[in-house]
């Protein structure tokens, strides 16, 4: 079952909060991989799709807002599509543009992006369950 959530804050502010979350996770990344000067080009493919995707997100997600009052059910569900399309579609970009630079990578450096991604960017498991039965608040 699929169900629309109403925004009532302020779009540019939620637009500016999550462009700056975007930034934080790529400093945060950044900061534990200690890249040297060959992989900071690698690094920076990775870090322009990133930017890239949010940016495709929060357009998309801004339409889907705006147009929330105005959709239908079967309008509601393509926008929903295209909104988890652009998702995949991003993670499809990012896969080749990051393999390179894991590659590129010492053993420590490739540990040390692999915790981060199980642990660094993810809510643990229990956190996710309790945000997605509504008991985070």
């Amino acid at each position: 079952m699929f169900f629309s959530v109403k925004v009532v804050a302020d779009d540019t502010t939620k637009k500016e909060a999550h462009q700056v979350r975007t930034e934080q996770r790529i400093l945060e990344m950044h900061d534990k991989l200690n890249l040297d000067a060959n992989q900071e080009e690698l690094w920076g493919n990775v870090t322009q799709i990133l930017r890239d995707n949010a940016k495709t997100m929060d357009t998309l997600t801004q339409n889907r807002v705006d147009q929330a009052d105005k959709m239908n059910a079967v309008e509601d569900l393509k926008s929903y599509g295209e909104i988890a399309q652009a998702h995949a579609n991003g993670v499809q970009k990012m896969i080749p543009a990051f393999s390179n630079l894991f590659k590129s990578m010492t053993v420590d450096q490739q540990k040390s992006v692999n915790s981060f991604f199980h642990h660094g960017t993810h809510m643990d498991a229990s956190k996710k369950m309790d945000h997605e039965k509504g008991k985070d608040k």
